[in-house]
């Protein structure tokens, strides 16, 4: 299912400003994004490792943040991305690190662990590393009541077709469930939001009530865009739908509903502290 967004991305080149109509796609490392460019930071960076998970393989095998990954078995790397990509063929199997470290290089053997989250983060193997990030400017831009209002009219409109994009990939099949978040996966990212700043704040509850308008309108039973759809149907068929088999149909949808919401918890715990360490943290207040 070929979901593809266009948007308008202005580019400085060496001082020339172009205006281009890209057309993203959906992201072949993350199955829970849709608009893909090709071009991401945080895969084309070197690959100098700027923190290496306590208990991990990468800690066990000796890397230490500051170390430059230059090749594994014997293939050079250059790129985050790269390397990325070589984990994730190893299938696990142990591999060979050549790394840089103080201008000395030195050789290591490594063996990646299945990731807990493999469908929702695209990394099926994992060493437990992350690439060190160079502090990004922020540059902060303010502007008049007019040109605020066009702003966030722009916006809407955008995260409006992302919603239904995502939605789309949902009902065909073409995007996990693990995508979705309930109630502790929304605190987590509201928290998030609020330890951002201020504007991040006002920005997430306004980016969630535009969703849940959005699936408010969605001809499911329970929900108003439900309602619409039974009063469309009486108005077709000239006469009331019994009140016996819309509470029937109101009733399984609710279970359903109900149980994707116990779903999309449970993945949520998972995906925020792991059911090896909840469990762990539940008996620790016993």
């Amino acid at each position: 299912f070929p979901v593809t967004i266009t948007v308008n991305v202005a580019i400085d080149r060496h001082g020339e400003a172009i205006d281009k109509k890209i057309k993203l796609i959906p992201n072949p490392y993350e199955s829970s994004r849709i608009g893909f460019l090709g071009v991401e930071p945080m895969y084309l960076i070197a690959t100098i490792l700027g923190e290496v998970k306590a208990g991990m393989p990468g800690e066990v095998a000796g890397l230490m943040p500051g170390d430059r990954v230059i090749d594994i078995n014997g293939k050079p790397i250059k790129w985050w991305v790269e390397l990325v990509s070589e984990l994730a063929k190893s299938g696990g199997q142990e591999l060979e690190l050549g790394i840089l470290r103080g201008g000395e290089e030195r050789r290591l053997r490594v063996k990646p662990v299945a990731s807990p989250d493999a469908e929702a983060s695209g990394q099926a193997w994992l060493i437990g590393i992350s690439p060190q990030l160079k502090k990004t400017e922020m540059v902060l831009a303010r502007y008049g009541v007019g040109e605020a209002l066009s702003r966030a009219g722009a916006e809407m409109k955008n995260l409006t077709h992302l919603t239904i994009e995502t939605l789309k990939r949902l009902f065909s099949f073409n995007l996990s469930y693990k995508a979705l978040s309930g109630p502790v996966g929304i605190a987590a990212a509201g928290s998030q939001a609020a330890s951002m700043g201020f504007g991040n704040f006002l920005y997430f509850p306004a980016f969630l009530s535009l969703n849940l308008g959005v699936l408010n309108l969605l001809p499911i039973p329970l929900l108003d865009g439900g309602h619409v759809a039974f009063m469309a149907i009486e108005g077709v068929i000239r006469r009331e739908i019994p009140p016996r088999i819309k509470g029937m149909i109101q009733t399984v949808f609710l279970v359903l509903l109900l149980g994707l919401m116990l779903l999309v918890t449970v993945n949520d715990l998972d995906s925020l502290f792991g059911f090896k360490a909840l469990y762990a943290k539940i008996l620790g207040w016993f």
